[in-house]
């Protein structure tokens, strides 16, 4: 088949809209040793970001998983300074909308690799692997009741698994927690090699962890991956052909039903992981000693002769494989070999760590092409458009000064704009802000109509000084149990600002002191008040005012 060359060019992905609901097939990949970026391709649409973000120091894995994208960094070597996990959700990063977040990890660890796991009851679990500690790290991912918004993963405790040099690994789940299967590949202290895989059982509750097993293997296992079969698959370095006697890659089959390993294969060069398509034939790449693809048949552990085809860093999405190189990434069919793409990158740049996945359009959040604010004579004007939208209720409006604290809250709901749903067709909206003085920010909470949001780019405006006496309507009204009360003054003033029942009762005090000219917002919780109609009045200087506001609860 014809090979297609597509040089990089600069694309900003607001720029490009998502036309149809189709799913769309994209990769991230790991870009350079020093200064890593987070480059990403969608397969789909052709559009190419060589670096999305920032990651590392030393970032050595990716992780796609539950609509999440996960980067695991080490840290410097040895000490593991500045170790973390980064991570954020997959439509976040394909539409460029939110920087990934970053978890700092404990010094003298140097995490390696993740995998995760499901319980029956839906909770979610990740392990770390520490390359300099004899341990490995779980953390939950989600769970029923976290807030399914909540951009945070939750350490639980550190096990020590007794063996040096944990790196890849693969996870057999069970009805109350998982077997872990630890590829020890060496004690990077002494650079002693082992052959050994750690088989670890954990328990949801974690009081029984425990280390079932050591399965002896061949030299320096690198990776512990399943084949389609359930067989699990430790492959096995070597010794770089460097030792006496020379030792080169290896496959050791493991029957995990009874920890066991059922065929050795031998596969030459220095492979460090594997791929299975959808025959099951395991695709390596040769590594530092061979550098091309390898190939292996899973089911009868039988070698398959291979074309000279340079390797790399290798992932599959369906039956297209993946192979990062350097200054490139290339797609092949993972059946027959035949190219079928390739993306010329950064000249000279290596390119690893790859992972690819479908992401259903439907995930994806509205894409937001435009925002920005202007002062009027009677505000301040916001205005954004869209490119698409799906899903969409619609965009809180928030607000936050830049100069002095106006609440108890960093920022302010000032109000609602109805979304379109979903549509295909760009969207314009607008929002004027009455209330404002001085250096403002803004920023607009997307929510859809499950409940799932996301925020904006925060843009700033100088919308000066008021020009007269004002105090708004509430907002929400009516509301429970908070709800925000905002005014305007011209000048330096006495500021009363209290709460009255029906009867005209006085139930609270807001403000009472002296305030410089400017525009104010207060955030009233009536938590401890009763539903009914309540009034507000404001009295500065000579101004005085009142308004009406509905607690429902």
């Amino acid at each position: 088949m014809k090979k297609m060359i597509l040089s990089l060019v600069a694309v900003c992905l607001f720029g490009n809209a998502w036309l149809n609901a189709q799913p769309q097939k994209v990769l991230f990949a790991i870009r350079g040793f020093s200064n890593q970026g987070l480059t990403y391709i969608n397969l789909s649409t052709g559009t190419v970001v060589d670096s999305l973000a920032p990651i590392g120091p030393v970032a050595n894995e990716i992780l796609a998983f539950n609509n999440r994208l996960y980067v695991v960094n080490s840290g410097q070597f040895p000490s593991g300074v500045n170790a973390s996990i980064q991570h954020g959700r997959l439509a976040n990063f394909v539409v460029g909308a939110a920087p990934i977040k970053t978890e700092p990890i404990a010094t003298n660890l140097n995490p390696f690799s993740i995998a995760t796991f499901s319980t029956p009851t839906n909770e979610t679990f990740g392990v770390v692997t520490n390359l300099l500690d004899s341990s490995i790290s779980l953390y939950r991912m989600n769970a029923p009741t976290f807030n399914a918004n909540q951009d945070t993963i939750q350490f639980l405790r550190k096990i020590s698994i007794g063996r040096r040099g944990p790196q890849g690994m693969d996870v057999v789940s069970e009805v109350n927690g998982a077997r872990i299967y630890i590829a020890n590949a060496y004690n990077p202290e002494t650079f002693d090699y082992d052959s050994v895989v750690t088989v670890w059982r954990f328990y949801n509750n974690g009081a029984n962890d425990s280390l079932l097993t050591r399965i002896q293997v061949q030299l320096n296992p690198q990776n512990v991956v399943k084949d389609r079969n359930g067989l699990l698959h430790a492959v096995c370095t070597g010794n770089y052909g460097f030792g006496t006697p020379p030792v080169f890659g290896k496959i050791s089959v493991i029957n995990p039903a009874t920890n066991s390993v059922v065929a050795t294969i031998d596969v030459g060069g220095s492979p460090s992981s594997v791929v299975f398509n959808s025959n099951n034939i395991g695709i390596l790449s040769g590594g530092f000693v061979s550098n091309r693809l390898i190939r292996y048949n899973a089911n009868t552990f039988d070698t398959i002769p291979t074309p000279f085809i340079q390797g790399g860093s290798l992932a599959l999405i369906g039956d297209t494989l993946i192979v990062a190189r350097s200054g490139r990434i290339t797609l092949y069919n993972a059946l027959t070999l035949d190219s079928l793409l390739q993306f010329n990158l950064t000249p000279g740049a290596p390119y690893g760590g790859v992972v690819a996945f479908t992401v259903d359009a439907g995930a994806l959040p509205v894409e937001l092409i435009a925002f920005s604010g202007r002062k009027t004579n009677d505000g301040v004007l916001l205005s954004w458009k869209t490119a698409s939208e799906h899903n969409n209720s619609g965009f809180e409006v928030q607000r936050r000064s830049v100069n002095r604290e106006v609440s108890s809250e960093a920022w302010q709901v000032l109000g609602f704009v109805r979304g379109n749903g979903t549509t295909t067709e760009a969207q314009s909206y607008s929002f004027l802000d009455r209330s404002v003085s001085g250096r403002v920010q803004y920023r607009l909470k997307q929510i859809d109509f499950d409940g799932q949001f996301e925020y904006s780019n925060v843009i700033e405006v100088d919308a000066g000084m008021p020009k007269q006496f004002a105090l708004e309507q509430n907002y929400p009204n009516p509301f429970n149990p908070t709800t925000v009360i905002a005014y305007q003054l011209p000048v330096a003033s006495t500021v009363s600002l209290k709460v009255y029942d029906v009867l005209g009762k006085e139930v609270a005090t807001l403000v009472n002191a002296r305030q410089e000219a400017g525009a104010y917002n207060y955030s009233l919780n009536a938590g401890n008040l009763a539903s009914g109609i309540y009034f507000y009045r404001l009295q500065a200087g000579n101004f005085v005012a009142t308004k009406k506001m509905m607690l429902v609860k």
